[in-house]
């Protein structure tokens, strides 16, 4: 311990003196109070066995999650994200003046989606951190059901930002698991939250349908599906699929959960984008 000290403050180079290993007490609680004061800046401290998820107070825009099988540092950076957001802007553009008709009107949606991300960009980075810390901590659920080392892989990847090899990851997780429904489940809806962030909605779509049909009494998956239905102006698909999740949490919490209310809500929302009014209001 004492030689930790002697390093710290010969890389401070503190007034010029060189601590030897044999400090005195007074020294000692100094230097105590500074690495105290240095850590304190920075991170902020989580039991070891706790599963809150932490961000480092940097500029850089770093997070630091604690699973119980160790901490995953977020490194996706605020101008990452922008620059991501720009480049998927220019591919849909691009896609745009090659379209035929019927593929403008999705490609409008992912255009305008976009420009709503960039036009609030602080806003946007720092829900999409919050997403993705979720994330993370939701694919614990996987554990025990897929090796471990890959399962490893797919959260380092997600967490740089190296969506590709997570989605690469995912697709194997859930070819593998074909025998362990609820993994191949969690897959299917990992890689739609990568391809919604990337603001592809209609591959998003696909991979929230799937993750749905394979449990469809999970509100978590029926919600997604029902949130991108809604997105794409698939009203009617919007409200299956909510009816379905209001329907599963009515059963497992009853009426006064707050997922219930949301659910109910997105259900109205739904109706009312159908001209359904009296049904909206219920």
């Amino acid at each position: 311990m004492l030689t930790g000290f002697k390093c710290l403050f010969n890389v401070l180079n503190i007034k010029g003196k060189t601590i030897g290993i044999c400090m005195k007490a007074a020294y000692i609680a100094a230097a105590g109070a500074i690495i105290a004061a240095l850590i304190a800046g920075l991170f902020t401290l989580i039991p070891e066995d706790s599963p809150t998820v932490n961000q480092i107070v940097s500029g850089n825009g770093t997070a630091s999650i604690h699973t119980g099988k160790g901490d995953i540092h977020i490194g996706i950076t605020p101008e990452q994200y922008e620059s991501g957001l720009k480049r998927r802007e220019q591919e849909v553009i691009q896609q745009f003046k090659m379209s035929h008709d019927d593929e403008r009107h999705l490609l409008e949606i992912e255009k305008q989606a976009i420009q709503k991300h960039l036009l609030d960009l602080n806003q946007s980075y720092q829900d999409h951190i919050k997403d993705l810390r979720k994330r993370i901590a939701e694919m614990e659920s996987l554990r025990g059901q897929v090796p471990d080392n890959v399962l490893r892989q797919a959260r380092n990847a997600l967490a740089n930002g190296n969506t590709r090899e997570a989605d690469i990851l995912f697709q194997q997780i859930e070819e593998q698991a074909r025998g362990a429904i609820s993994a191949a489940a969690e897959a299917a809806y990992q890689r739609g939250k990568i391809a919604e962030a990337e603001i592809h909605y209609q591959q998003a779509f696909d991979h929230f349908k799937r993750s749905a049909r394979l449990v469809p009494d999970s509100s978590l998956y029926l919600n997604e599906a029902g949130l991108l239905a809604d997105t794409l102006g698939q009203y009617r698909k919007a409200v299956e699929y909510y009816e379905h999740a209001l329907a599963s949490d009515l059963k497992t919490y009853g009426e006064d959960h707050p997922n219930v209310a949301t659910y109910r809500n997105n259900l109205g929302s739904a109706w009312k984008a159908l001209g359904k009014y009296e049904k909206a209001i219920k």
